[in-house]
């Protein structure tokens, strides 16, 4: 709610002592003071308006209360003990940081190792991590609009964990820390469980068939890409599935692969056509 909603609830429109002069009202429209005045009344007038004075004192002491100088002025404590007050939007992007880095991470090696495999794909980490400081800026100058201390959002250069740590000495609030602990925990932590249970063995299988493709005929120069499924139904002995490559005058070749045996040992077949 902003300032003069709040003043609002204070006083009503009308005609109230001018702030910068004491021989003149100024007309209060209720939302804000106006550019109408006038001169201070007299007689029965003035007895009248009098009537309001007592109410136009509480009001300048309310409003002035609720200005944001008066805000800043607050002892940085009251704020700080109000943990709903220290949430921002910057904190909770860092607290899912994990979760970010491995979606990233994610389409980072797909597009290496089944589109292209080029360097240039680092450029997400670097995005992430400039956004993660991005974040961190956002969340510090929030917290010292709200009169809060905040540590240097230079510190999510480092790491998010290292903001999040150095926020929580500074500002109340252990919720977009526990976020980032709890998050991290499932982002490694299920994917090693995973694993464990054996769930990426045809994501294994299907990496090494599109190594083994690279390099017997993109390295040749037979093709200039292949492109297999990044996940494969079955590698037992006799299951087929089909990749596709690229030749050097740009048509698009069928590569037929078929498992010899259970191990993983395959054979293909390119298109000739």
């Amino acid at each position: 709610m902003t300032d003069q909603a709040q003043a609002t609830r204070v006083t009503p429109a009308g005609w109230y002592q001018d702030p910068a002069s004491s021989e003149q009202v100024r007309w209060w429209n209720g939302l804000s003071w106006t550019d109408h005045t006038a001169d201070k009344p007299t007689g029965e007038a003035a007895a009248r308006n009098d009537a309001h004075l007592s109410d136009l004192s509480h009001f300048e002491h309310e409003f002035a209360a609720s200005t944001p100088a008066a805000s800043a002025a607050k002892p940085a404590s009251v704020l700080v003990d109000d943990e709903n007050s220290n949430t921002t939007a910057g904190a909770w992007l860092l607290a899912f940081m994990p979760l970010f880095a491995q979606i990233v991470g994610l389409a980072a090696a797909y597009v290496y190792f089944y589109v292209s495999a080029t360097p240039a794909v680092a450029i997400a980490a670097v995005v992430l991590w400039l956004l993660g400081f991005l974040w961190a800026l956002s969340d510090s100058r929030n917290l010292e609009a709200r009169g809060i201390h905040a540590p240097k959002p230079a510190w999510a250069l480092v790491g998010a964990l290292i903001y999040l740590i150095l926020r929580r000495r500074q500002v109340a609030g252990n919720i977009p820390l526990i976020a980032f602990g709890a998050i991290a925990v499932l982002a490694i932590g299920v994917p090693l469980i995973l694993f464990a249970a054996g769930a990426f063995s045809q994501v294994g299988t299907a990496l090494n068939v599109q190594l083994a493709l690279e390099k017997n005929l993109v390295q040749t120069g037979q093709l200039t890409s292949v492109s297999c499924p990044p996940v494969i139904e079955s590698s037992n002995a006799g299951s087929l599935f089909t990749c596709t490559g690229t030749a050097p005058d740009g048509s698009t070749k069928n590569i037929w692969v078929s498992f010899d045996n259970d191990s993983g040992k395959f054979s293909y077949a390119i298109d000739i056509h």
